[in-house]
């Protein structure tokens, strides 16, 4: 689901980087100047919270990716070798090897879920932002008051 979402945002920074700029000529009243001045920032606030989206989704799907590796284990044709024979030996007898496992996969599970629910709210955020962003552009909603 989030390569689906980041798919979506490259899309949404794709268009606004290769979006054309807005004429050059200065609008003639004091209210477009605002409603230009506020579409640029939103211009911008939007570009950074779809950037900051797709740093999170791609974090949360490494970190996705690692969970689902599987654990080290040594070949059989080198388990009579001299040292992986003391290693196999150390890791049959001894529980570091196991505890370290255990810390590690569960500090990656909750690394994991902060990162999905970090992808929740901004993938909102930026959906709520495009919406506004598009709704002001095309001027379907009467201007806020500041």
């Amino acid at each position: 689901m989030q390569s689906i979402l980041l798919g979506f945002t490259f899309n949404v920074m794709f268009f606004l980087v290769g979006q054309n700029k807005e004429k050059s000529t200065e609008p003639q009243s004091i209210e477009g100047q605002l409603r230009a001045e506020r579409i640029k920032t939103l211009y911008h606030e939007l570009f950074y919270n779809v950037s900051y989206f797709n740093l999170v989704a791609i974090m949360s799907i490494i970190t996705a990716t690692g969970l689902l590796l599987p654990t080290m284990e040594v070949p059989y044709f080198l388990q009579h070798v001299g040292f992986f024979q003391s290693y196999l030996h150390w890791l049959s007898n001894s529980t570091v090897p196991t505890v370290i496992g255990t810390i590690f996969h569960d500090s990656l599970m909750f690394v994991f879920y902060l990162l999905a629910c970090e992808v929740v709210f901004s993938i909102a955020r930026v959906i709520g932002r495009t919406s506004f962003y598009f709704e002001r552009k095309m001027g379907g909603v009467p201007p806020l008051d500041c």
